[in-house]
């Protein structure tokens, strides 16, 4: 069976409901309830703000936009990026921030231009800084500490005491 046209269209009995558009050398476009869906375009699918794509048998995981935030969301097992081949890169403008699951929590603070900050239960443990790096409370070291030859240990709020080894003495 072929049809020869610029366009087809597919409505409901009463021509009140659009079900699907098939344009010629254009755009293939799906309707759901009278409201387009999903548009083809020259650089593969489009889909409106706020439509979600859902995937598995119990809609598990949930690919959406909406306005301002682009959201994937699982509700079963681990989410997992995987590169068998190179890097796998998380590239933002601003900063990127690694959060508890109702977003209240910090684990991991990544400042554009800035500090690493990690967290344990939400309090700022280690941050990075211009000269090296700032650790609060206090660090348990279970194997040896090295230190070069000309570096320095200081002790003391005034730098009190210090260790270091010059190369020879």
């Amino acid at each position: 069976l072929i049809f020869r046209s610029d366009q087809y269209r597919f409505r409901d009995k009463d021509d009140g409901d659009t079900f699907a558009n098939f344009i010629h050398d254009g755009a293939v476009e799906l309707y759901y309830d009278n409201v387009k869906k999903v548009e083809t375009t020259a650089n593969g699918l489009k889909l409106p703000d706020s439509t979600r794509i859902d995937f598995g048998d119990s809609l598990d995981l949930k690919i959406y936009h909406h306005g301002g935030n682009s959201i994937i969301d699982t509700d079963t097992g681990d989410l997992i990026l995987r590169s068998d081949a190179d890097d796998v890169k998380i590239l933002a403008e601003d900063g990127i921030v690694l959060r508890d699951n109702d977003d209240s929590t910090n684990f991991i603070n990544c400042i554009n231009g800035g500090a690493v900050e990690l967290y344990h239960n939400g309090s700022k443990k280690f941050e990075t800084t211009s000269s090296g790096g700032t650790l609060t409370g206090s660090l348990t070291v279970t194997d040896d500490i090295y230190l070069s030859d000309a570096n320095v240990a200081y002790f003391g709020t005034n730098n009190d005491m210090r260790i270091y080894h010059s190369g020879t003495h």
